[in-house]
């Protein structure tokens, strides 16, 4: 991550959507190369990914895929998906929970507007690209588990980004440290009032994105969506698959579960993978 402290350029949103857009490109050249090698006898390149859950008053979920060749151990390709978890509060208004679609119980996304979310996550793809993963892995190193307080907001000065946007990066930092370590960071301690600040920030804003730093949460703190597994990321679930049965049901009935919980992971079909050789 310390890679970020000598950006040479922020880019404006329409800048990373394009650069988004070239990178969904390059992925589907890569899959096809892939494919290729595959059949011809050649290994084919180890794939990693990592989703991570903002703080409940952004909701934004971050996920980085990467491609990495298995005899060099070089990153050849990485790009990421952001996308904000549709939720509402629990029946005591203690909590944020998912919506689930009533058809197929998966948890509603919707894009992810969080500026700091998307331009961090744009650097750190634009910058990754060629590079072994050693070296990247070197650059993650921290005294401890994670960046320090300081670190996180001499970042977010030297990307222009606003200082209050720390669970923000925290998100950013966590998804992007499992995928090249393997294993999530510890939890920041700074501890809030969690159940009461945010079911007034929430009502307050009537359930609209809220802006980063108005409450000091802990995304450890009790009851609080720290992740969210995200197998489906890529897909759009909207309002219109809910039945209005689901906000019609009796007020002690208990709400509908995911399948997936509420936690860090690593995907399934990566997680045995040894990339540390």
């Amino acid at each position: 991550m310390r890679f970020l402290l000598n950006s040479k350029a922020h880019r404006t949103g329409k800048e990373i959507l394009k650069s988004t857009i070239t990178k969904t490109r390059g992925k589907q050249q890569l899959d096809a190369a892939s494919t290729k090698a595959s059949s011809a006898g050649v290994s084919a390149l180890h794939e990693k990914s990592w989703g991570q859950q903002c703080s409940p008053t952004c909701g934004c979920v971050v996920r980085f895929e990467a491609k990495i060749d298995p005899v060099s151990k070089t990153i050849v390709d990485i790009h990421y998906h952001a996308k904000r978890v549709v939720a509402m509060t629990s029946k005591d208004k203690s909590k944020l929970e998912p919506v689930l679609t009533t058809r197929t119980g998966k948890p509603m996304f919707r894009e992810c507007n969080c500026e700091t979310v998307h331009q961090l996550a744009a650097e750190i793809t634009s910058f990754l690209p060629n590079r072994r993963l050693e070296k990247v892995q070197n650059m993650t190193d921290f005294a401890k588990t994670r960046s320090s307080t300081a670190f996180r907001h001499a970042v977010l000065a030297e990307q222009n980004l606003p200082r209050e946007s720390t669970h923000c990066f925290d998100v950013v930092e966590e998804a992007f440290t499992a995928m090249i370590s393997g294993n999530m960071p510890t939890q920041r301690r700074n501890q809030g009032t969690f159940a009461q600040s945010l079911t007034q920030e929430l009502l307050h804003n009537n359930n609209k994105v809220a802006g980063m730093g108005r409450t000091r949460l802990s995304l450890s703190s009790p009851g609080s969506m720290s992740t969210l597994k995200m197998f489906d990321i890529e897909d759009d679930y909207w309002e219109s698959e809910l039945s209005q049965s689901y906000f019609e049901k009796d007020n002690h009935e208990e709400p509908p579960r995911s399948k997936f919980d509420w936690v860090s992971y690593v995907d399934e079909n990566y997680q045995d993978e040894d990339y540390s050789a």
